[in-house]
C-alpha cells in the first residue's frame, strides 16, 4: 500500500519559458524560501552550453498588496559564472495598471561559457524580499508590449532564448492569453516547494482492512489542511 500526503498551500508564483531559434529552451521558476524570492531556470528541448550577455527578469505585484523591501540580490556564481541580476528598480520600462513591476537584471560583456543539462534546475539567484514573500503575491510577468519583454534569457551570441507560445513550465502550471492588467500578455501561478518540516511519518496496520497514519512536523507554513491518498499498488 502507498500512502501519499498532499500539502494545500495558499500562494504561487509563476514561471516563465524562453526558447532559441534551435528548439533548445531556459525555462524560469520563483520559489519562496524563508523571506527569499529564489529564481531559477531549467533547460529544456536539449542541454545548452552557452555564454550569456542578458537575463532580466521582472517581479510585479497587485498594488494593494504590501510592497516588498527588496535587498540585494545573489546570483549562484557557480553556475552562472559572470552573469549580473541587479534589482533595478519599480516600474522602470513603464508602468501597468494596478500592478508594480520589479525589474532585476541588466546587459552585460558575454559570460564564462557553462553546460546545463536539460532537465535538471539551477538556481539563478535570490533576493530577501524584506518580509514573508507569502504575503506579497508576488509573480514572474512576461509582457511582449514592454522592452525588454519581462522575461529575457539572451545567449554571446545575442540569440534570445523566448517563446510566447509556450512560456510556463511547473508542477500545477497553467497560462491564459487574456490575463489581468493593461498589457499583461502571460502569466501563470507555480506551487511552490513543500511548505512542512516533517519529523516523522509512520504506517501500521489497524485490523484486517485499515491502517492507521502517523505523522509530526516541526513547522508548517501557508499550509490549510493535509489529504491522505492510498494505493493498492
Amino acid at each position: 500500500m502507498r500512502t501519499i500526503i498532499k500539502v494545500i498551500a495558499f500562494l504561487a508564483f509563476t514561471t516563465i519559458l524562453v526558447q532559441s531559434v534551435y528548439g533548445q529552451n531556459m525555462s524560469i521558476t520563483a520559489e519562496m524560501d524563508g523571506n527569499d524570492v529564489v529564481v531559477k531556470l531549467m533547460p529544456s528541448g536539449g542541454d545548452i552550453t552557452a555564454q550569456w550577455i542578458d537575463i532580466e527578469v521582472f517581479l510585479r505585484q497587485d498594488v494593494a498588496m504590501p510592497a516588498p523591501s527588496f535587498g540585494a540580490p545573489v546570483v549562484n556564481a557557480t553556475d552562472f559564472p559572470g552573469v549580473q541580476v541587479p534589482f533595478n528598480g519599480i516600474d522602470q520600462q513603464g508602468a501597468e495598471a494596478g500592478y508594480r513591476n520589479f525589474w532585476f537584471g541588466t546587459s552585460y560583456a558575454a559570460t564564462p561559457s557553462n553546460t546545463y543539462t536539460a532537465g535538471a534546475e539551477y538556481e539563478l539567484f535570490r533576493v530577501d524580499a524584506g518580509g514573508d514573500p507569502a504575503t506579497m503575491g508576488l509573480e514572474v510577468v512576461f509582457n511582449e508590449n514592454f522592452f525588454p519583454t519581462y522575461a529575457t534569457v539572451t545567449d554571446g551570441s545575442a540569440t534570445e532564448y523566448t517563446n510566447p507560445t509556450a512560456p510556463f513550465y511547473g508542477t500545477g502550471a497553467s497560462s491564459c492569453t487574456v490575463c489581468p492588467g493593461a498589457e499583461t500578455n502571460y502569466f501563470v501561478p507555480v506551487q511552490v516547494g513543500l511548505p512542512i518540516e516533517l519529523l516523522s511519518f509512520d504506517v501500521s496496520k489497524k485490523g484486517e482492512d485499515a491502517a492507521l497514519v502517523q505523522w509530526t512536523t516541526s513547522s508548517e507554513q501557508n499550509t490549510s489542511h493535509f489529504e491522505i491518498e492510498r494505493s493498492i499498488d
